[in-house]
């Protein structure tokens, strides 16, 4: 009965290691396939930002353009055509350019 027994206890002790070793295994995998996602969010999150840039960079662009036509506008009911000329040739187009 006791070599029955012994033998018992070693046949779950072997077990009992494959299990481990399978759960190693399996939690190994699992990292791996975590890293692999973690990269891939990573990624995403950088191009989604930069996105957000530019299209933060257009808003104060198109707002910056729209500040210089206001500004044209009542530097030509003041007649100072010094500042006209230099907003329309200088300061205006810069900011067309950028935003096409």
């Amino acid at each position: 009965l006791e070599k029955t027994s012994l033998e018992m206890d070693i046949g779950r002790a072997g077990s009992d290691s494959e299990q481990i070793e399978s759960l190693r295994q399996g939690l190994a995998s699992v990292e791996e396939k975590l890293a692999q996602k973690n990269a891939e969010l990573k990624a995403l999150v950088d191009a989604f930002n930069a996105e957000k840039g530019h299209v933060r960079e257009a808003r104060e662009l198109k707002q910056k353009l729209e500040d210089a036509k206001l500004r044209m506008e009542q530097a030509q009911r003041e007649n100072n055509r010094y500042l006209v000329y230099d907003l329309q040739t200088n300061i205006i187009p810069v900011y067309e350019r950028k935003l096409a």
